[in-house]
């Protein structure tokens, strides 16, 4: 592990959530690291954490960390970046996530951004239930 013993993951599993259920590969991960280089690493440790939800008919992904977290401006900026599909964005992975979500599940589904400076960053994945990876949705075939 690159990171060993400087930072904390910390799972938040609601009983609800069926382990079965399927999300986007690589949906995660380009977050994760985010949390950690953009987040922790210039404190040198900190916690990153992922809380996993079922509200109505959605899962609610949310990754958070503890660190240095950003402005208003700059979370504006971000949101603008990734509603704005021919914009190019150093965000890379984070715009990636959004426009596959919306891609695969629509537009009601994708990530958004909530941080303040000195507290921390938190992304939110909302996204359907998947089952069967095979059937996005019920009303596809009806």
């Amino acid at each position: 592990m690159r990171y060993e013993n400087k930072f904390e993951l910390v799972v938040d599993l609601s009983p609800e959530v069926d382990l079965n259920w399927y999300i986007l590969k690589l949906s995660l991960q380009p977050i994760v690291e985010n949390a950690i280089q953009h987040g922790l690493r210039s404190q040198g440790r900190g916690t990153v954490g992922l809380t996993i939800e079922k509200k109505d008919e959605m899962l609610l992904v949310t990754i958070y960390d503890d660190g240095i977290g950003m402005s208003k401006e700059k979370v504006q900026q971000l949101a603008e970046t990734l509603e704005e599909p021919s914009s190019p964005s150093k965000n890379v992975g984070l715009k990636n996530v959004h426009e596959r979500i919306r891609t695969v599940y629509g537009a009601e589904y994708g990530v958004s951004i909530s941080s303040r400076e000195h507290i921390g960053t938190s992304i939110l994945l909302l996204l359907p239930i998947v089952e069967d990876p095979y059937k996005i949705s019920d009303s596809e075939n009806a």
